[in-house]
C-alpha cells in the first residue's frame, strides 16, 4: 500500500492500564514513576542449601486489579513491609530466556496450572525459579517446608522444566496492515464495486480485531465474500468496497484497526536509586492496540462519449438529442444534446452494458431509430462515433444507412485499442423517438 502514514494512536490494555504503560516499548521510553506494593511474607515455604527462603510478595496496582512484581537482581535492597520506593518503567525485558520463566509463572500460569493453593506458594515458586537462571542456581538445591513447601517446590520445578524447554518467541505490540494489491479493482464478487483486499499482521497472537473507516461514508467493510461485518479473527482478511459510481473523484480515507492481543509482555520497573532491586512488571494476558493508516481510492474513469458526425464529411452535428440506457434498457440519462463539437460527454459509469438510442434526428437527416449497445468495462472510456447519412429521397436506400464505430479507450491507452464498427440493422427493440 501507498501509505500517506501510519501512526500509532493509541494503545490501552484491556485491564486500564495506566495510559505511559501502554506504549509500544520499542519505540518509547516511559517517563512516569509506577508505584509497587508489597503484601508481605510468602511464609516459610523452601529452603535453599538449607536455608529458610524469604520472599515477599511485590506487586503493581492498576485501578482495582494487581499485577506480580518480581525482582530481577536480589543482591540489592528490595521491597519489605516496612521500605517501599517507586520505580520508573524505561522498556520491556529483552532477555528472551527471563521473559520466558516468567511466562510460565504466575499469574500467566494458574494456581491451578501450577498446582498451587494460594498465591504466595505460585509467587515463591515463580521468584525463585527465575532466580534459578539469573544466578545458575541448580533446581535440587531447594527442598520443601510442610505440605504448602511441597506443592511450591513441584511448582519451582514445573516453571524451571517448561522455561528451558519453551520455544516461544517473545511477542511484540507492532500491528501492520497491508494490501494486496496497490489500487482498488473491480470486484470479483460485486461487478458494481472496487474493491481491495487487506491483511491484519501483528508480533503477538491477535485475539480478534476491529476495523473501521473515517473520512468518508460510502464505504463497506466486509470478509472475502462480501458478507458485511467489522470484527475479524487472526489470519482472516478484510475488504473495502466503493460503489463504482460513488467514485467520481480521488480521496482519502483513514483505517483505523483496534487489535486485542495476546502480548504479554513484561516490563522493566527500574529504580531512581541504583542501589535498590529493579523488577519485571507483568501485565494483563491481553491488550489493545489501535492504529491508523491512511490509503485512497482514484476517480472512477468508465465513461461514454458520443460523436455525432456527417456520414460523407464528418461534419460533427450539434443539438441531436440522445437517451442513454441501462442493461435492462431503462432510461438513466435522458434529453441529452450534443455540443458545438457534436459530443456528448457521460462519466463515472459503472461496468455494464448500455444502450444509446437517438431521439432526435438533426434536420435533413436519415432518422436513426436503432439503439446502440456498448459495453463499458471497469476505467474504460468508450468512444462512440455515430454518422448519419443527409436525405435524398424519401425512402432510405439500405446500401446508405447510417454507420456507427465504436472505439474503447483505457486510461493507459488513451489511443486507440479496440475498434468495431457495426450498421445500425439491429435486432434490438425500438424505442420511441422521445426515447421515454
Amino acid at each position: 500500500m501507498k501509505s500517506i502514514g501510519n501512526k500509532i494512536k493509541k494503545i490501552s490494555i484491556v485491564s486500564m492500564l495506566c495510559i505511559m504503560l501502554l506504549m509500544p516499548y520499542s519505540q518509547a521510553k516511559a517517563t512516569l514513576p509506577t508505584s509497587l506494593g508489597t503484601t508481605g511474607s510468602c511464609g516459610e515455604l523452601l529452603t535453599y542449601k538449607g536455608e529458610t527462603v524469604e520472599t515477599y510478595y511485590i506487586y503493581r496496582a492498576t485501578k482495582a486489579l494487581f499485577f506480580p512484581a518480581y525482582c530481577i537482581d536480589e543482591t540489592k535492597q528490595g521491597i519489605t513491609n516496612h521500605f517501599g520506593y517507586k520505580v520508573m518503567v524505561e522498556d520491556s525485558i529483552h532477555d528472551v530466556n527471563l521473559w520466558k520463566y516468567i511466562i510460565n509463572g504466575f499469574e500467566y500460569k494458574t494456581l491451578k496450572e501450577l498446582g498451587c493453593e494460594t498465591p504466595e506458594e505460585a509467587y515463591m515458586a515463580t521468584q525463585q525459579a527465575i532466580y534459578c537462571y539469573l544466578y545458575n542456581r541448580n533446581v535440587e538445591d531447594y527442598g520443601a517446608i510442610g505440605e504448602a513447601g511441597e506443592r511450591t517446590l513441584r511448582a519451582l520445578k514445573q516453571i524451571v522444566s517448561n522455561a528451558q524447554a519453551s520455544q516461544e518467541v517473545m511477542p511484540s505490540t507492532t500491528v501492520t496492515i497491508k494490501a494486496r494489491q496497490e489500487q482498488f479493482t473491480i470486484d470479483s464478487v460485486d461487478a458494481q464495486y472496487a474493491s481491495k483486499t487487506y491483511d491484519v499482521t501483528a508480533g503477538s497472537p491477535i485475539v480478534e480485531y476491529k476495523v473501521n473507516t473515517e473520512g468518508t461514508d460510502t464505504l463497506k467493510i466486509t470478509d472475502e465474500n462480501n458478507n458485511e461485518k467489522n470484527v475479524f479473527q487472526e489470519n482472516e482478511a478484510f475488504k473495502i468496497l466503493i460503489p463504482i459510481e460513488e467514485m467520481k473523484e480521488e480521496k482519502t480515507f483513514e483505517i483505523v484497526i483496534k487489535a486485542k492481543l495476546r502480548s504479554r509482555m513484561i516490563l522493566e520497573g527500574v529504580p531512581e536509586n541504583p542501589e535498590y532491586q529493579p523488577y519485571a512488571l507483568t501485565r494483563a494476558e491481553e491488550e489493545t492496540v489501535e492504529i491508523a493508516e491512511e490509503d485512497k481510492y482514484t476517480e472512477n474513469e468508465g465513461s461514454i462519449q458520443i460523436i455525432k458526425q456527417d456520414q460523407e464529411t464528418k461534419e460533427r452535428l450539434q443539438g441531436v438529442e440522445f437517451t442513454i440506457l441501462d442493461k435492462n434498457q431503462e432510461p438513466i440519462f435522458a434529453n441529452l444534446q450534443t455540443d458545438e463539437n457534436g459530443e456528448i460527454y457521460v462519466k463515472h459509469l459503472a461496468p455494464g452494458n448500455y444502450y444509446i438510442q437517438e431521439t432526435k434526428k438533426p434536420k435533413g437527416y436519415v432518422e436513426n431509430t436503432e439503439a446502440t449497445q456498448v459495453t463499458v468495462g471497469y476505467n474504460q472510456k468508450v468512444i462512440v462515433t455515430i454518422n448519419n447519412a443527409k436525405e435524398k429521397i424519401k425512402t432510405v436506400i439500405p446500401t446508405k444507412e447510417n454507420q456507427t464505430q465504436i472505439q474503447i479507450v483505457t486510461p493507459e491507452q488513451e489511443e486507440q485499442v479496440q475498434t468495431q464498427t457495426q450498421t445500425t440493422v439491429s435486432t434490438l427493440r425500438k424505442l420511441p423517438v422521445t426515447g421515454m
